[in-house]
Formats: structure tokens, sequence, C-alpha cells
């Protein structure tokens, strides 16, 4: 599963080019594997007067600024431009399969690696080794179902925002939101899986933490305090929740037996960690956290749900 401790990293770096041509900026990863060079600027180029121009499909020399981590660490490695976008540049591997791609992924990302959660304990020493288990497949099929979902929905956003009319002038929400899908995907995905992971150590919470919206109100003139985009997002949330525990009751209902049978506590009072209503309460938070664009947030309702599910079938065979 994902190493949720390990925070997505930004690391100073130079780009060489032929002629001479020598930019540096920070580098991050993005979803689909490849890096991206932002804030770049040029460090050597042409004489006063000269242009400088970057073509995509240019070879290009990788390195990381020694200062930031082991010089010997990181190694220079063989890319070239897949795209620009004003200051940023977006890079691709000339082995994308390859050791130093994926060292390079890992350092930056701050690596999606096992890490290593707190051991589980349930009533027997063989029932402890089942929940174990459990809480490693679901967490890990977690993982897998939203990597590739991400990915797809950055470019889904991103075509979305050439084709619908914006409401409010001079800002496109979409690509708003795909900027930050692409830099902040993998963080979104880190703290949906460490939410679920926490679960797992409380499964018999004194109280329900997991209250997606609530407001107290005493008579009717309180009606006009609601937030109304607060209570929208509720709604959207709602909405996948009721969808989810629709498709999958039985499931959720055998899910929160067997695991009452492991820790051998009363079904009323366990918190199942991957039960629909956790998994969207842990995507509220982690996209609370980035900032998301409310106006694009409904696409989540829409879309995710599917996405979010489609790992039940495996989970329920743990």
């Amino acid at each position: 599963m994902l190493n949720a401790h390990a925070q997505p990293s930004t690391l100073a770096a130079t780009l060489e080019l032929e002629g001479s041509l020598r930019l540096a900026g920070d580098l991050t990863a993005l979803l689909d594997g490849r890096l991206q060079l932002g804030s770049a600027r040029l460090l050597d180029g042409p004489a006063a007067g000269g242009k400088v121009s970057l073509r995509p499909g240019a070879p290009a020399i990788l390195c990381v600024t020694p200062i930031d981590t082991d010089p010997d660490s990181l190694a220079a490695a063989k890319v070239s431009i897949a795209g620009v976008a004003g200051d940023c540049i977006t890079l691709e591997f000339a082995d994308p399969a390859g050791d130093t791609a994926r060292l390079y992924r890992e350092t930056i990302a701050g690596g999606f690696k096992h890490s290593s959660q707190a051991s589980l304990t349930a009533a027997t020493a063989e029932y402890t080794v089942l929940l174990n288990e459990l809480q490693r497949q679901s967490l890990d099929q977690l993982e897998k179902q939203l990597l590739p979902f991400f990915t797809e929905l950055t470019g889904y956003l991103l075509d979305l925002s050439s084709r619908i009319k914006q409401p409010k002038e001079g800002k496109n929400a979409h690509y708003d939101a795909s900027v930050i899908m692409r830099r902040k995907g993998k963080k979104i995905i880190q703290e949906m899986v460490q939410i679920t992971a926490d679960y797992y150590q409380d499964l018999t919470p004194r109280q329900d933490d997991d209250q997606l919206w609530h407001h107290d109100i005493e008579d009717a003139e309180e009606l006009g305090l609601i937030d109304i985009e607060e209570f929208e997002d509720f709604l959207a949330i709602d909405r996948m929740i009721t969808l989810g525990e629709d498709l999958h009751k039985i499931a959720l209902e055998a899910l929160v037996i067997r695991l009452a049978t492991l820790i051998d506590a009363d079904p009323n009072t366990v918190r199942l960690p991957v039960h629909v209503r956790r998994l969207c309460r842990g995507l509220q938070c982690a996209l609370d956290t980035q900032n998301i664009p409310r106006e694009v947030l409904y696409i989540f309702s829409i879309i995710l749900p599917s996405t979010l599910f489609a790992s039940w079938a495996i989970i329920t065979r743990s």
C-alpha cells in the first residue's frame, strides 16, 4: 500500500539541452509516470538577444541539484520534452520502465511503497492473521483502483475545460482542477488511504465521527445560516453513499458480521473501515485539503462510485 507517512516532495533540478541550454526548476512527479519541471528559468543559453525554443521530443539530460539529495542516489537521467505550458515543462523518461525512472518517481513523490502499519489484534491468533490480511488487501485494492482513476480523471477534467462554458469571467474551474489533480493526485490518494488505515486502529469507536454534515436548527430563522455550498457538498457525497450501499448492501452486511466475528464484538458496534460511508468520508477529507474547486466536485459524485466499488468483489473474498 502507499507509504502514507512519506509526503510528496519537490526537488531542485537542472535540465541540459542541445545548444548549451541549461534550465533550472522544481521537479515534481505526475500521476502518469512523467515528471514536471516547474518554475523553469534559464541558467545558460544563447547570446544576448537569442531566443530559446523548446520543442516536444527534444532530448535532454535531467540532473537533481546535489544540495537537495545525496548526489550519488539519483544519477543523471535521459529524458525528452513532452510538452511546455508557461514555465512548466513536462518530461518523459527515455526508459520509463527502467530503474532510474523508478528511483526518480519514488524519491520525488515520496514513494508508493509498502508502509508499516501497527499490527492489529483479533480474538484469536488465527483471526489476527485474517484481520491483518483483510487490512492489507483492502488498502492495496483501494490504491490499485484510485491510481488509474485519478490519471484518467485529470484528462477528463482538461477535456471539459475546453467544452464547458465557465460561469466566471477569466476563471476555468475545470482546468484549475485538472492542474491540481496532476500535481496533487498522489497526495490525495495517500491521504485517503491513510484515513482508511486509521479506521482499522479503532474498529469499535465510542462515538460516530463520520458525520458528513450536521447543523442543529432550533427555529426557522436559522435556516438562513446554513452554508449552501457546504450543504451541496454533503448532498453530492450522500448520493455516492446511497448508490454504493444500494449496490453492495449484502456484501457490506457480510463484511461487518465477519469483522465482528474476528474481533469478538457486537456487529452493531463495529465500524467497517472499507464501508461505503468510510470511503466517501475519506475522499471528502482528502479533496478538502487540496482545495479542489467546488464547481467541479459534482463530477466525483457522478463517476467515482463505480471506481471505488469496483474492488468489492476482491475485498469480500478476504
